[in-house]
């Protein structure tokens, strides 16, 4: 079936940028979209969004398509389908990796009952549970990763350090030299956090944006304004 561009829904989507589209456009302007976009029966995009856009440069008013009864915010079939792109797809860069892992990880601790309202640790090496550690493989294997190399893009990413980041997408650096550079680099950021008084999630909180280290530190801290003697 076909379906006006303008009526089609994007959101949510992982990559950030579609890249050049000169090819795919002259491709389509010669011989016509060849393969459909897929949406939901709601006509939120899942994949195709390079041809979407492509055709909106061209002036298109539709496109063909094919509806699909899935549930759009599914990172892991939207990911299937994504492979299925024709010879003109983009490959997902490494953050865009790192954002579409995430996701799945966030789905599946919904799944499994544990708390959603969180981001998922930054260094899965500390992950505590078995459910929480095959979520971190399930997630780095869906973007072709294993879990180390999903950690270490993880760090890279969460680091905020964008020239580092930028060379990882780029491939100027591999995801092991994106993330040697970070860890040699001090790590100024701040983070805002929201105490509930809960010791427990209090403690988790604080360990997620701020990571082992800073919270070993912070509570060492702690004890020695409170007058206790500490032995480091």
């Amino acid at each position: 079936m076909e379906i006006n561009v303008n009526e089609i829904i994007v959101e949510g989507r992982i990559r950030r940028g579609y890249g050049n589209l000169d090819s795919l456009e002259r491709s389509i302007h010669q011989v016509g979209v060849l393969q459909p976009i897929g949406i939901t029966a709601a006509k939120i995009l899942i994949f195709g969004g390079r041809r979407l856009q492509a055709a909106k440069n061209l002036g298109l008013e539709v496109i063909p398509c094919r509806v699909f009864d899935i549930d759009a915010s599914d990172p892991v079939m939207a990911l299937r389908m994504e492979r299925e792109e024709n010879e003109h797809r983009m490959d997902l860069t490494a953050s865009e990796k790192v954002e579409l892992a995430k996701q799945i990880e966030g789905r599946l601790a919904g799944r499994q009952g544990q708390r959603t309202d969180l981001q998922p640790p930054q260094n899965l090496g500390e992950v505590k549970s078995p459910k929480e550690r095959e979520s971190a493989d399930i997630a780095a294997k869906a973007v072709g990763w294993n879990r180390e190399s999903y950690r270490q893009a993880k760090h890279v990413v969460e680091s905020g350090e964008e020239n580092i980041i930028k060379d990882m997408d780029s491939g100027v650096k591999s995801v092991k030299e994106a993330y040697d550079v970070v860890k040699r680099t001090p790590n100024s950021r701040t983070f805002k956090i929201t105490l509930y008084k809960n010791p427990h999630d209090d403690a988790e909180i604080l360990l997620i944006k701020g990571g082992r280290d800073y919270c070993t530190k912070l509570g060492l801290a702690l004890l020695k304004a409170a007058g206790h003697k500490v032995e480091e």
